[in-house]
């Protein structure tokens, strides 16, 4: 058997490998990129003699990519015809797979953290307008709400000053234990 290390070195090479019959079992040559790569960069078919694609998944990627790009109405009408199709077991899966999602959410966060924060910044930097129309449509939404209920918010607010009245009052007694405890030591 190859070492790991080597199968690995096997897996980045652009040049072809010598091949014996430990590669053969090992390796397989895309017909597309013609590269010798290890079997599990090729994706299964089950109509093939060996189970895998004669072309590797990054070529195979790289092709659905391109058409995707070519045929961008007809991707997105079919997506939305399976949604609607298909809608209350997609919503089904997602609830099934949030928790999931999340820890794969958290985790490509963690490890792309750099490259996600500069396209945010980049973003930003483009759509200024966007940001600053959207930042006075909420202050307008803010003081009509402040208008329409005026009496509400006196309300929340009297109501938060006797809280914080009594979280005072509570710190204060506080502060004045610790005092007199310090004072007897």
């Amino acid at each position: 058997m190859l070492s790991s290390v080597l199968m690995l070195e096997l897996s980045h090479q652009h040049t072809k490998p010598p091949m014996n019959e430990t590669t053969k079992a090992i390796l397989r040559l895309c017909r597309r990129c013609e590269i010798n790569k290890l079997l599990k960069h090729f994706p299964k078919n089950v109509s093939s003699k060996d189970g895998r694609l004669n072309t590797c998944k990054f070529c195979k990627n790289g092709d659905q990519r391109a058409y995707s790009l070519a045929n961008r109405e007809k991707v997105n009408r079919k997506a939305r015809e399976y949604y609607s199709a298909n809608k209350d077991e997609i919503k089904v899966n997602r609830v099934r797979n949030k928790d999931k999602t999340k820890i794969y959410g958290k985790k490509y966060y963690q490890e792309n953290k750099a490259l996600l924060n500069a396209k945010t910044r980049k973003y930003r930097a483009d759509n200024k307008e966007h940001y600053k129309a959207k930042r006075d449509q909420n202050k307008e939404k803010t003081k009509a709400y402040q208008l329409a209920n005026k009496d509400k918010i006196k309300a929340k607010r009297d109501a938060r000053k006797d809280q914080i009245k009594i979280y005072d009052r509570k710190r204060y007694l506080k502060r004045i234990e610790e005092k007199r405890k310090n004072d007897e030591k």
